[in-house]
């Protein structure tokens, strides 16, 4: 079903993101049309005036669009010549394959060739320190099909970044050594697929991305929603799409998709993009952030301050660890504080102060490259170059890599399944009568993947399926925020008893009511909210605010 997302945004956006150079221009535009921040259709509180953030960038300037350089296929060290970090060092981590890969290690378990002259255009990582790298290039039949884009998503566990650390060319010289110990996974070749827009997402345990459309006018999508793809982060496999669409009331057209994408630990998505306002005089990076609502989709809005000045007209990539928000323009990136900046956003008067609560870090490194995204993990960022393909690592990886050749690199799961779930004799066939509750945790020893579906084995003749489990303890979680209670007429909202069934109803609350929350959970595609003892309110009727 597709989603209605109404942005009464006055603020036209270059939310292209990966590729994309600075286009939106308001000249001409009445500033009646110009000067309001953004709402979202629950009627935010409308500012008069949208605050630029002026953050100091101590003089790091990325590439611009189509002057970086090329590289060799040596391994290499770089060092940051301007920023925060002056004088510390980059260096490689490994290259991607430049050939063709045949592989059946996929969601199909049939051979499929993965090309190798297609662009990295995105990378993330997990909890778990898994790396998945999006591998596009641009479709053959783009202009009838409507997508840009075919490409697939490689996935490499720990033992596999550190294997390559130690031998950088092995995925070009016997990329099926890691391969076929499931050190190295793929996703089925997708003919809808992204631009820069992969994210980890840690709330469902997920990877997402934006599908790219081979047009971004108004009239195209106006009947071409926006896609959210969600992919199985163990067996890789696309289990579902969110639709909707981005509609500014203001200059009545419908946006473009996002191609930046990254995700907090709330669940919560923020795509950045690179805009010229007449507002910021010059140019300055807007925020869009969805809030998840249930059910898969997202209340979504702009964020009212704007950051400037842009590191570079050509914005690449965004990625968030430890609570900060990475933006990469080409060899230069800046990362701020999240959780200060989401708190922030919608304060006008917060915008002159931004340098002291920002905790701005930003840094360009001598690579002359074109740089498709920076991630961290444990301390350790990574940022991934073309031409040719080849990541860099600043830091020190200390995990030394595992030697069991499963994903992610942990022994122990979860099951997942609301309501619990019965185990298979052997993978893919033969269901048991022994039935495993919901939220128990059970110690797995072999992995294996039938019919595009992988089973974890946690006893002799009993194998748990993928989509029961999870690498991350299913039900509630120490959480304090403050959350708003809606409902589309106004009326009583109930609060309930528990958030798992079966549950009873404790209270009734008004809409509109703003209420502490200690504790979230996420149970059958919903998250809920605890806001009192035995007070657990559904969140498909609330809003977070704080």
């Amino acid at each position: 079903m597709q989603k209605k997302v109404w942005i009464t945004a006055s603020i036209a956006l270059a939310l292209a993101g990966a590729g994309a150079v600075v286009t939106s221009n308001l000249a001409g535009v009445s500033p009646a049309a110009i000067v309001y921040a953004a709402e979202n259709w629950y009627n935010q509180p409308v500012y008069s005036e949208r605050s630029n953030a002026v953050i100091d960038t101590r003089g790091v300037k990325g590439i611009e669009n189509n002057q970086y350089g090329y590289g060799d296929s040596n391994p290499g060290t770089y060092t940051v010549t301007a920023g925060t970090n002056i004088g510390a060092k980059w260096r490689t981590a490994f290259f991607l394959h430049a050939g063709d890969i045949v592989s059946n290690n996929n969601p199909s378990g049939k051979n499929q060739t993965y090309f190798g002259n297609g662009a990295p255009q995105g990378v993330t990582m997990d909890k778990a320190g898994n790396m998945y790298i999006a591998i596009s290039r641009r479709n053959s039949n783009w202009a009838t099909s409507g997508y840009l884009y075919q490409g697939y998503i490689m996935r490499l566990d720990p033992f596999a970044i550190d294997t390559l650390i130690k031998n950088p060319k092995l995925l070009r010289t016997n990329p099926q050594s890691l391969i076929k110990a499931n050190h190295v996974r793929f996703s089925d070749v997708d003919g809808a697929f992204a631009s820069g827009s992969l994210a980890y997402d840690p709330a469902t345990d997920t990877v997402k991305f934006f599908v790219a459309y081979s047009r971004t006018d108004s009239a195209f999508m106006a009947t071409h929603p926006i896609q959210l793809a969600t992919v199985n982060a163990q067996s890789l496999q696309r289990t579902g799409t969110v639709k909707f669409d981005l509609y500014d009331s203001v200059l009545k057209r419908y946006e473009a998709q996002p191609n930046t994408l990254a995700f907090d630990n709330n669940g919560n998505f923020y795509s950045v993009g690179a805009a010229s306002l007449n507002t910021s005089n010059g140019s300055a990076y807007i925020t869009l952030r969805g809030v998840p609502t249930g059910g898969g989709h997202y209340s979504v809005s702009q964020l009212g301050m704007s950051i400037k000045p842009i590191l570079a007209n050509q914005l690449q990539g965004i990625s968030i660890d430890n609570d900060r928000l990475y933006i990469n323009s080409n060899a230069a990136y800046l990362s701020i504080d999240l959780n200060n900046f989401a708190k922030n956003a919608n304060n006008p008067s917060m915008a002159a102060s931004a340098n002291n609560w920002m905790n701005v870090e930003v840094n360009r490194i001598s690579a002359n490259r074109e740089a498709e995204n920076v991630v961290a993990h444990d301390g350790v960022k990574y940022m991934m170059l073309t031409s040719p393909s080849e990541v860099l690592m600043n830091g020190d990886r200390t995990g030394g890599g595992s030697t069991t050749p499963v994903q992610p690199a942990k022994k122990t799961l979860y099951i997942s399944a609301p309501g619990g779930v019965n185990a298979f004799v052997q993978p893919g066939s033969g269901a048991t009568s022994r039935h495993f509750a919901f939220g128990s945790h059970w110690i797995y020893t072999d992995v294996k993947t039938v019919n595009g579906a992988t089973y974890y084995q946690i006893d002799t003749n009993l194998w748990i399926k993928d989509v029961d489990m999870s690498f991350t303890k299913p039900g509630a979680v120490v959480r304090n925020g403050i959350v708003q209670a809606y409902a589309a007429n106004n009326g009583g909202i109930a609060l309930w008893s528990d958030y798992q069934s079966p549950r009873r109803p404790s209270k009734i609350i008004k809409s509109g009511s703003k209420w502490k929350y200690s504790m979230t959970a996420q149970y059958d595609g919903t998250t809920w909210y605890k806001v009192g003892t035995n007070a657990w309110l559904d969140g498909n009727g609330a809003r977070v605010i704080k």
